[in-house]
């Protein structure tokens, strides 16, 4: 009987083990999730200076990762090492996106130092953003300094041509005569037509192409210029400028806009031969035979 028992008692024994050993397998991961065996545990990247910048970092860009440079501006365009890292900029490069705009004026405008963004214009007042860098405007603000007149309608020089138009001349906005050569880049003739720049501007031409319609008369020999008087009675239309002409209006003669803007009506009428418009180009009836020539055509200046 003792010898029974004690087989039963480690056949009991037997089970039991087994088991405890069939709930194991539960209990494992817990174990095999531990942080110091877990694969997925986060990587904190080595800052042996504590400057807030990582090592690998420092060392890619040519720091020293032993010493707390992070206040330094290696490159001098207005961010620290550490305002470079956290920017994703470089902090020996002072243009990143070499887009010709320095990184910290890209950041303290809320541009992105990453990106070419040089002609870009998101505060739409004309200018793009290496424009406004170059004259010292806010990208983000169409009227840098508050005074009524977006940016690129501004004239910081004086001369006579807005930001905007001296850029499309290639002048610079800040200096009146930008080659030195006496004459202001207003009064200027660039493309030679016998036109200023202004006059060009003013009628709608191309100040660098003499003959902006490309119809084979040169800007400066089309009839055209500011109307002086208009006689609705005989139709009689008198211009003074380059060209000064007196010529007749009929119900024949078209009317239409040279660069339509928004505040302008379309078409236009003889309501609109007003004294100051100015008259881009007259197409003239050359078969009409009248004294004085009567108009075929007249393209007004939309201002």
């Amino acid at each position: 009987m003792n010898v029974r028992r004690m087989a039963r008692t480690a056949r009991i024994a037997v089970t039991a083990v087994a088991a405890a050993v069939a709930t194991m397998p539960f209990a494992m991961p817990a174990m095999a999730a531990s942080p110091s065996h877990s694969k997925h545990r986060p990587v904190t990247a080595r800052d042996t200076d504590r400057d807030g910048m990582p090592d690998g970092w420092e060392v890619a860009n040519g720091l020293n990762p032993r010493r707390k440079d992070a206040n330094n501006d290696l490159d001098r365009d207005g961010l620290s090492n550490l305002r470079e890292y956290r920017a994703g900029t470089r902090p020996r490069v002072a243009d990143t996106d070499a887009d010709g705009t320095p990184d910290g004026w890209e950041v303290t405008a809320g541009l992105n130092p990453i990106r070419n963004d040089a002609a870009d214009d998101p505060d739409a007042d004309g200018l793009s953003n290496v424009q406004e860098y170059q004259i010292g405007d806010a990208p983000r603000v169409a009227d840098s300094d508050h005074d009524g007149t977006r940016d690129g309608a501004e004239d910081n020089d004086g001369d006579g041509l807005t930001n905007q138009q001296e850029y499309v001349v290639h002048d610079n906005p800040l200096a009146a005569d930008t080659d030195g050569d006496g004459i202001s880049d207003a009064t200027e003739d660039n493309d030679g037509d016998g036109l200023s720049n202004r006059q060009e501007f003013d009628r709608g031409d191309n100040p660098e192409d003499a003959d902006s319609d490309h119809d084979g008369t040169h800007d400066g020999q089309e009839t055209g210029g500011t109307i002086t008087s208009f006689d609705t009675a005989t139709g009689r239309l008198t211009l003074t400028g380059t060209n000064e002409a007196t010529i007749t209006v009929t119900t024949s003669t078209e009317l239409v806009w040279h660069h339509r803007g928004g505040t302008c009506p379309n078409p236009p009428t003889t309501a609109d031969l007003t004294i100051g418009r100015t008259v881009h180009k007259i197409d003239l009836n050359k078969h009409a035979g009248t004294t004085p020539p009567t108009a075929e055509k007249i393209s007004l200046v939309c201002t």
